[in-house]
């Protein structure tokens, strides 16, 4: 899970973040992640006069507009085909060879590979918002809803009449959107939740299960296992330790 403010999305590999450095951001249930991390400074590199401002791509992960707030959630991260993963990976690990050798004009090389990065991006984006523009837009509601109010008991069914949706459209643009089901969405906020009370607090684990909002214990436990990969008692005292 990623958290950039209140905000907490689900990430796999191959997703790529924006992130303007005013919000702090985290992950949870981060077991074998891997991240890179290229820092840039906005001003500096005068992106905002780069041929590649045009793009609509750029505008949603470059635009400091679009990284402000809690729309950066939403608006500034993208999950990139293979090709596309392969060829900014070949990138990053050209400008880390190149700030690492410093040969002569290796700043303006560096330079010209960060531009090529950043087009790459912006164009992939561009085919990733065909497909999630009216997903995410719709959805904002919708996982914001669920955020608020996993701890209860929720009618996934009645929350999609509520957004005017049939049942079936309101599944297949939730997927699309988050890339797990409305249920799976639910449960790893309550596993989210269910974590944080284990590492923080002695409550027993069968409070925390219902307070999480699971209405069985044996239910949240084989739910806690299957995300986690281990048990609640076994998490605790790893986290103890």
């Amino acid at each position: 899970m990623h958290h950039i403010g209140q905000a907490s999305y689900p990430i796999q590999a191959r997703d790529v973040f924006v992130i303007n450095d005013k919000n702090r951001h985290s992950y949870s249930e981060s077991r074998d992640l891997r991240t890179v991390s290229v820092t840039f400074d906005y001003q500096k590199l005068k992106i905002k006069r780069w041929p590649t401002f045009i793009l609509r791509g750029f505008q949603k992960l470059f635009n400091p507009r679009a990284l402000r707030g809690q729309t950066a959630a939403t608006q500034s991260r993208l999950h990139m085909d293979e090709k596309n993963y392969f060829n900014a990976v070949a990138l990053i690990q050209e400008i880390e060879k190149t700030s690492r050798e410093r040969f002569p004009c290796w700043q303006m090389l560096v330079d010209c590979h960060f531009r090529h990065l950043v087009l790459l991006l912006s164009r992939a984006y561009d085919g990733y918002l065909r497909t999630h523009d009216e997903a995410l837009e719709r959805m904002t509601e919708a996982t914001s809803f669920l955020q608020k109010k996993f701890r209860q008991e929720v009618d996934l069914n009645q929350l999609a009449k509520d957004m005017g949706m049939s049942q079936r459209t309101f599944y297949r643009l939730f997927k699309r959107a988050t890339r797990q089901s409305p249920l799976s969405y639910l449960i790893r906020l309550r596993i989210q939740y269910a974590c944080d009370q284990l590492r923080n607090t002695d409550r027993p684990i069968t409070p925390i299960a219902f307070d999480s909002g699971f209405s069985d214990s044996n239910y949240f436990a084989r739910e806690f296992r299957k995300i986690i990969g281990e048990s609640p008692t076994a998490y605790r005292g790893r986290w103890a330790d």
